[in-house]
């Protein structure tokens, strides 16, 4: 089986499961309240996929349960299909196969998958659209014919495989399916039930939906219309593929249940955006919500308060609170697209809804009231009682547009009040914030002034402080040479101090030399008054002072 592809915009498909199947599944079978069901062998104990689904109206109708798919196999000519698919439908002789696309994207409607399939003719004889376990995709079973299905379906899966890479759409084969509707298993064609005969019409053509199983199966087209093959929708409707595929819009033509992409919508008040309690005004787009319980539950309510039960019945609905505020009588169901009538407590048109293969007897007998009304205005016209009714829709429509001129015009005056009272609030705080922006541009006058004069100070300051830098590189220079100055002064000094300290140490010598002489001198001069005194020649002096002169002298160059 080629490799099974999960489109980009939906999550994988679920993990494979146990080779077991879980007790709960293996419960003993009970015979199948549906005519086609019989007692059938347990899904194989090879491993499988689950898939869990539901389909149909949640309004009116849902059928749940589990779909195990295996691998198709291609190596074999008749397949487990034919052996472990065993069913009490007698289809000419030939048993279908049962195919399914596990995850095709919401965006992807399912006329065009089909379309491309039926390029192959396959012999497919139905499609049936099924919700998956996830809200971004859904399930598409595929109902394969002929007297050979196997080999149509291994056609169409290598198809599948090779012409829809973009839609990423692969097909599997069913082995089993388990009900939890009836709590039974299922065969795989019987996933199709009820099943289609001649008597069932396209709602669109309505041309016959033909179901031939035979060899030579038109693959369940219509011999007139020429539809295509029969496509069940989710909420259970049935259409030939090309008329659906001329519907541009994602819901059911027959009960406009909305089909996917589902709607984003949300309660205007609370928020609530589960579309089966969403309500939209007819006429001014308003979204509210209903009970919890649901619209089942709603329309009961409705029904049963009408003879007398009075409002109350809407006391908690954010559409009911609507209605008696703006007076708008009619609602859409967001899910199905219903009309609801507040005025009258039901919905417009019921008979729609208990025209459903499956809906509720409730349903059939709460329609019998809007039945006998259109059956009425049908009367009249045929009575010839236009004038009537026409004068009676004027009037209607007259006091209708009264009541909405009222409504609207006192929604616009209170409108016009609270934009009086904020355009009086929004005129106080216009003037002063317009003060609070005179005074800013004062302080910013102010400032300005105030930097400009910070600026030009600053730029005397600047002019002054390169001045300074100037002169005190002058100073440097000028300290240098002091320095330079100073330092030769010193040496000068230092030189001088040397200088002074060898005189005065010459003028010492000198000075202890003329205080010898000095001694000598007054030696001299006394001895020569002692000679003098005693009468001796001058040649004796003479000799005699030569000799004391000499040994002087001789002793003071001794010392030296």
């Amino acid at each position: 089986m080629p490799s099974k592809s999960v489109p980009s915009s939906s999550p994988p498909p679920p993990s494979r499961a146990s080779s077991a199947i879980t007790d709960s599944i293996r419960r003993p079978r009970s015979q199948s309240t549906c005519s086609h069901s019989r007692e059938r062998q347990e899904p194989s104990t090879s491993s499988v996929d689950k898939y869990e689904f539901w389909a149909g109206n949640p309004s009116v109708h849902m059928t749940t349960g589990l779909i195990y798919v295996d691998e198709f196999d291609f190596n074999t000519k008749a397949g487990r299909s034919s052996s472990s698919s065993s069913t009490a439908v007698d289809y000419d002789g030939f048993e279908p196969t049962v195919l399914l696309c596990p995850c095709v994207s919401k965006d992807t409607p399912p006329t065009e998958v089909v379309a491309v399939w039926e390029s192959y003719q396959a012999g497919v004889e139905q499609y049936k659209v099924l919700h998956g376990p996830y809200p971004e995709s859904y399930l598409l079973l595929v109902l394969v014919g002929g007297s050979d299905s196997h080999a149509n379906a291994r056609q169409l899966v290598g198809g599948a495989s090779s012409s829809l890479p973009l839609l990423e759409v692969t097909a599997c084969r069913i082995d089993a399916a388990v009900s939890k509707t009836v709590d039974d298993m299922l065969a795989p064609v019987q996933l199709f039930a009820p099943v289609l005969t001649k008597e069932h019409q396209c709602s669109i053509c309505l041309d016959p939906l033909l179901y031939s199983p035979s060899a030579t199966s038109t693959g369940g087209q219509a011999a007139c219309g020429g539809g295509g093959v029969a496509l069940t929708i989710l909420c259970g409707h049935s259409f030939h593929w090309k008329c659906l595929s001329k519907w541009c819009d994602r819901s059911c033509p027959v009960c406009r249940f909305q089909q996917y992409p589902s709607r984003c919508s949300s309660c205007d008040v609370c928020g609530e955006a589960d579309s089966m309690k969403l309500m939209v005004c007819l006429v001014c787009g308003f979204i509210g919500c209903c009970d919890n319980e649901g619209y089942s539950g709603f329309v009961e309510d409705g029904l049963s308060g009408a003879g007398g039960g009075g409002d109350d019945r809407h006391h908690y609905t954010h559409a009911y609170a609507h209605y008696l505020e703006s007076d708008h009588a009619f609602a859409m169901q967001v899910s199905t697209q219903s009309v609801y009538d507040f005025s009258e407590g039901g919905f417009v048109g019921l008979t729609g809804r208990a025209s459903q293969e499956s809906g509720d007897d409730e349903a059939s007998e709460d329609s019998k009231g809007s039945c006998k009304k259109v059956k009425h205005a049908a009367k009249k016209i045929l009575q010839g009682d236009e004038e009537d009714i026409m004068t009676e829709f004027n009037e209607v429509y007259a006091t209708l547009q009264e009541s909405q001129q009222q409504h609207y015009e006192e929604i616009f005056e209170e409108i016009r009040a609270r934009n009086r009272e904020s355009y009086s609030v929004a005129t106080g705080q216009r003037d002063e914030i317009l003060s609070r922006l005179c005074d800013a541009k004062d302080e910013l006058d102010v400032v300005d002034e105030e930097r400009t004069q910070l600026k030009s100070e600053e730029e005397e300051v600047t002019s002054a402080l390169e001045k300074l830098n100037l002169a005190c590189d002058g100073l440097k220079e000028e300290r240098r040479e002091l320095d330079d100055v100073v330092a030769g002064l010193k040496k000068d000094i230092q030189r001088r101090k040397i200088a002074s300290m060898v005189r005065a140490k010459k003028l010492h010598s000198e000075k202890a030399d003329l205080r010898e002489q000095m001694k000598d001198l007054k030696q001299y001069l006394s001895m020569r008054a002692q000679v003098e005194k005693s009468g001796a020649t001058d040649a004796d002096v003479q000799g005699s002072f030569v000799i004391a002169q000499n040994t002087n002298r001789r002793s003071r160059r001794n010392r030296r």
